[in-house]
């Protein structure tokens, strides 16, 4: 059963320790996933993946889909989230994309669904955005705040790529 935990680990959401893969679904559900954040979300537990987007489509809202593979397991992960998504895609319609850090992810999440768009998220922005995403079929490239330099910032503006910048703290930035 899939579950939308942010991290790989238990550690830093949940009261709980260890990798996420590594723990049945009932021992995941019966940690504490709220605390952490305020104390008046003790006792919330980490949703199913149906259960999510349950809430998602009862809000009316988008979703950007993640997935945070361990390496070796992306086959695994991807073929999972392609099974389980299927019941929801009419529902998700336009309001609704797969991002991975993994190549390997995004290639089977295009093989089964290409007209869902896809995002590749990276630490660095690459020396060619637009070569990167046509080789992984992503409309979408994710960088990392800290790498956008005077430089890098007037190669995402010649971009034909949607670029998205995490995480950006400052008001000012």
């Amino acid at each position: 059963e899939l579950v939308m935990i942010h991290d790989d680990t238990l550690d830093r959401t949940t009261n709980g320790s260890g990798f996420v893969s590594l723990h049945s679904l009932s021992e995941i559900q019966a940690l504490d996933a709220g605390s952490w954040f305020k104390p008046e979300f003790t006792g919330e537990c980490v949703p199913k993946m149906s259960e999510y987007i349950e809430c998602v489509l009862d809000h009316g809202l988008g979703l950007q889909l993640e997935l945070k593979s361990m390496f070796g397991q992306e086959d695994r992960l991807a073929s999972a989230v392609i099974k389980q998504i299927k019941p929801y895609l009419s529902a998700l319609k336009h309001k609704f994309y797969f991002s991975s850090f993994s190549e390997r992810c995004l290639r089977h999440l295009n093989n089964a669904y290409p007209s869902i768009p896809l995002a590749l998220a990276l630490t660095v922005v690459p020396l060619n955005l637009d070569t990167i995403a046509k080789q992984t079929a992503a409309s979408i490239i994710h960088v990392n705040d800290d790498f956008l330099d005077d430089n890098n910032l007037k190669r995402i503006s010649q971009s034909k790529v949607e670029i998205a910048v995490a995480t950006i703290n400052s008001r000012s930035r």
